[in-house]
């Protein structure tokens, strides 16, 4: 009887050992793919887009309206007769600039004509060009012929008569010729100072005229200053931002102008 017992007891354990080895055991995965199936290699991530090219912005014309000698700059009450475009010796693109100054008082000079033209070239060696010819046109011999000339040129002003005189208007270097003359209109003789100035691209007249013997080329020669330190900065924002646009290029109507 006890053999019986133990021999129980010993399938009894026997039993529960076999339990706990079946418990214990970790359940397969499912669908987890068998170990000597080959992986197939990551893919390369796409590159990232290039980054658009960078367009300089254009350069800028310089505005001609803004330039040259203004109101401003002048006697009280002096107007503005009219603006328009010019196009003469060539130049890109031009500006004249026409002042109501009958009746008003330039220092001592009593003006009955004031105009200002500015002419914009492609290059300086444009402007040069036509420097010096209108240099040659103001010096020597050739100056009675050439002041009239140059003064139908380039203000479209016809003088006949004329008789070159010894002005006042200071010493501006070799960049600026001044020529002052006497000569004939309806009302009688009258004098007249023109003034031309070059910076860089830039050519600026100055003409006044006023009855004989009531002109001072000293009360120009301010005018004439302030114009030609506008250029000068000018020329520095050109240079600035790599020069004119599209050189040689003639401006279409408006452009170079505001």
């Amino acid at each position: 009887m006890r053999l019986l017992l133990v021999g129980l007891l010993l399938v009894a354990v026997g039993l529960a050992g076999c339990g706990q080895s079946s418990e214990s055991a970790e359940p397969p995965t499912p669908n987890e793919p068998a170990s000597d199936v080959p992986q197939e290699p990551p893919q390369d991530e796409p590159a990232p887009p290039e980054p658009a090219p960078q367009v300089p912005e254009p350069p800028e014309l310089p505005n001609l309206y803004e330039l040259p000698l203004d109101v401003d700059e002048l006697p009280a009450g002096t107007g503005i007769d009219d603006e328009t475009l010019v196009g003469s010796f060539e130049a890109l693109s031009g500006f004249r600039r026409n002042f109501a100054v009958q009746g008003r008082k330039l220092g001592s000079s009593e003006p009955v004509e004031l105009h200002t033209d500015l002419l914009l070239f492609s290059d300086e060696a444009a402007a040069a060009a036509v420097m010096q010819a209108i240099r040659e046109r103001l010096a020597g011999e050739a100056v009675t012929n050439g002041f009239g000339a140059a003064v139908m040129e380039s203000l479209g002003i016809n003088v006949d008569g004329v008789v070159v005189k010894e002005g006042s208007f200071p010493d501006l270097g070799s960049d600026t010729v001044a020529t002052q003359a006497s000569f004939d209109t309806a009302a009688g003789r009258a004098e007249g100072l023109l003034v031309v100035s070059q910076v860089s691209v830039f050519i600026n007249f100055l003409w006044i005229s006023t009855p004989e013997g009531m002109l001072d080329g000293a009360d120009v020669g301010a005018l004439t200053m302030s114009a030609i330190s506008r250029l000068e900065a000018e020329t520095e924002r050109v240079r600035d931002q790599g020069g004119l646009p599209e050189p040689g290029r003639p401006l279409g109507p408006g452009e170079g102008t505001a």
